[in-house]
């Protein structure tokens, strides 16, 4: 069973050196080495399955260099169980 959710952050306003940066972003959402997917956005909708998650995001300018990952983010994959024995009384 795997589920929607929302990740989102910050967009960074400096560049590594304190510069300010100056051309659009895009981001990348990693689970450990897995890339989960790529936006242009603050936010990225995702599928959560079980298990753990370890998430990061990075930021890519538009000559391609790649920050350094954000923060690890854990997330628990874990849904109830749906309600049974539904019933009209």
């Amino acid at each position: 069973m795997t589920r929607k959710r929302t990740v989102t952050w910050d967009a960074p306003v400096n560049n590594e050196d304190g510069t300010q940066i100056s051309d659009a972003l895009s981001y990348k959402v990693y689970n450990g080495a897995e890339v989960m997917g790529t936006t242009s956005d603050t936010y990225l909708e995702v599928e959560l399955g079980g298990g753990t998650y370890q998430m990061t995001v990075t930021a890519i300018n538009s000559a391609g260099n790649e920050s350094n990952p954000s923060e690890v983010l854990t997330v628990e994959g874990r849904f109830p169980m749906p309600p049974t024995n539904l019933r009209v009384v």
